[in-house]
């Protein structure tokens, strides 16, 4: 391949990307800028009353996470704020620029994101510690990336385990807010059963890349959670150390050998003992007894109420194998059957005469935005119908 090919496949990815990242927000959307010391908002213009409040919570997190990493970023970080898309998500890039997308609805009641007093709040801390923790490098390091600029290779903190880059993240969250997913009862819960039902992940599954519960949440819970028990076990100065040292290190060592040199034990060992501990706290836990498994294909079964016929449970089932559905089990005979498909669905009651569902689910409206709107399913003639359009509708409730 001749090196002019080379060149034009360069510019074309480059101008596809870019084109790309400016396609992902509706093309109706007009933008407000803000600029504080450490940060640049781009925000849609009907929320332009979020930019300033915004901007000093993130001010306050730098102040925090720029002393625990002694470290500041050389330009200022974007911060863009959106709700076209009725999503609990927020992701950080470093490339080209430092960025965090913040999607600005909050989470449910029975989301694992629940605990929080301010949802922007927690939401920068975790992303913006992703900025702190990835941006930061060795003399050697920043040497390369003034010479051949910001490209993966020169950010060492990449080469982390993804349990530990999450982990960093979610345990900085609930330091700074006194809030977030360490040490919340969801988080809780998930721990106890874990170990008690002997399927404890190994560092290895903590990634979250396997078939193993939480699945996608792994790294975030086992990873914030096995730091919070460092931090209980040699203090918190010395867990920071060991997250911020691996990128001044001009050749990133395995985890096995940079563990010893910390904690003077492998991080296998720490993890082995961190599951003991458990068992242990495990013990203290009262178990509901005499419990009857009315399901076993595991996943998720959500929103479990009783039908007009008391014998036959409705719920919302989510699994990687179909698509989402709301579907019922006779509760004698557990035989299980599909109700109805949806795209997705937070939430679904029944109607007074037990003869209709109303339901929610994510679609797509005027072809710029993804919302979650009201319909109604007749179970008697087995009809859809869309009640809504555009309304955000996430929770719902029959008078």
């Amino acid at each position: 391949m001749s090196s002019k090919v080379i060149i034009l496949l360069f510019i074309s990815l480059f101008i596809f990307f870019e084109i790309s990242s400016a396609s992902f927000f509706p093309e109706n959307f007009k933008f407000f800028y803000y600029e504080s010391e450490n940060f640049r908002l781009i925000v849609p213009q009907h929320l332009k009353g979020l930019a300033n409040p915004t901007a000093k919570i993130a001010e306050e997190v730098h102040q925090e996470l720029s002393r625990r990493f002694r470290w500041k970023p050389k330009s200022r970080t974007y911060i863009i704020l959106t709700d076209h898309l009725d999503l609990v998500n927020a992701y950080t890039s470093l490339f080209p620029r430092n960025t965090i997308v913040i999607y600005l609805t909050q989470p449910p009641p029975d989301s694992l994101l629940y605990s929080y007093d301010n949802w922007l709040r927690l939401v920068i801390a975790h992303e913006y510690t992703h900025i702190m923790q990835l941006d930061s490098g060795g003399k050697s390091w920043m040497l390369f990336r003034k010479i051949f600029g910001r490209h993966p290779l020169f950010f060492p903190g990449f080469f982390m385990p993804r349990w530990l880059i999450e982990g960093i993240a979610t345990y900085e969250e609930s330091k700074l807010t006194e809030r977030g997913r360490i040490g919340n009862t969801y988080t809780k819960m998930m721990l106890s059963a874990s170990v008690n039902e002997g399927n404890f992940p190994d560092r290895a599954n903590a990634n979250g890349y396997g078939s193993m519960f939480p699945y996608g949440a792994l790294p975030y819970i086992w990873g914030g959670e096995f730091l919070n028990y460092l931090s209980e076990q040699f203090g918190r100065e010395k867990v920071e150390y060991f997250i911020r040292h691996y990128n001044d290190m001009f050749l990133p060592p395995t985890m096995k050998f940079y563990s010893i040199k910390i904690f003077n034990q492998s991080l296998e060992s720490l993890w082995n003992q961190w599951q003991q501990h458990l068992k242990i706290q495990n013990l203290k836990v009262k178990y509901l007894r005499n419990i009857t498994l009315l399901t076993s294909s595991g996943y998720w079964k959500l929103k479990p109420q009783f039908a007009k016929k008391k014998s036959e449970i409705f719920f919302i089932h989510i699994n990687p194998d179909e698509l989402p559905a709301i579907k019922s089990i006779d509760i004698e005979s557990k035989k299980i059957k599909t109700v109805l498909k949806v795209n997705y669905s937070e939430d679904f009651t029944f109607d007074n005469s037990g003869d209709k569902i109303y339901f929610t689910q994510y679609d797509y409206y005027k072809n710029r935005y993804f919302f979650s709107d009201l319909y109604e399913y007749d179970l008697k003639n087995k009809r859809k119908k869309r009640l809504t359009f555009g309304e955000r509708i996430l929770q719902i409730d029959f008078d």
